[in-house]
């Protein structure tokens, strides 16, 4: 059981890298901004900021494909369980920590989202 989720896992990760951005997007245009035009070579504290961010989202992206992977993977071991209270146990308490690992998935988000307001508005009104 365990060698079929370790082999399904990588091929639901590639399916969703590779159809996610659309059939003429690939996934190297996650980290590109939308309105950066494709011929300046300068390395600009926007593009740096870009790039972060779009590393960010793009880490978001897998971390909740992951999230929702496990999640999948939890209720089968509760299912399967039957009347064996420490297995039924042991998948509870990793259900607890799975989701404590999508609150600070999501948390990241927040952050991120926060850190980008503070930067980008002014503060004093200059």
């Amino acid at each position: 059981m365990k060698k079929k989720i370790l082999i399904i896992i990588p091929l639901v990760v590639i399916m969703f890298l590779l159809l996610s951005g659309g059939a003429s997007a690939s996934i190297w245009d996650w980290f590109r901004s939308p309105n950066e035009a494709l011929s300046p070579n300068a390395i600009t504290p926007g593009k740096i900021e870009d790039l972060i961010e779009g590393v960010a989202r793009w880490l978001m992206r897998v971390g909740g494909v992951i999230l929702i992977i496990f999640i999948v993977y939890i209720g089968i071991k509760m299912m399967t369980a039957g009347s064996d209270a420490n297995k039924f146990s042991e998948a509870v308490s990793s259900l607890k920590y799975v989701l404590i690992g999508g609150l600070v998935i999501l948390g990241v988000g927040v952050i991120l989202a926060t850190l980008d307001y503070i930067v980008r508005v002014p503060l004093w009104g200059t």
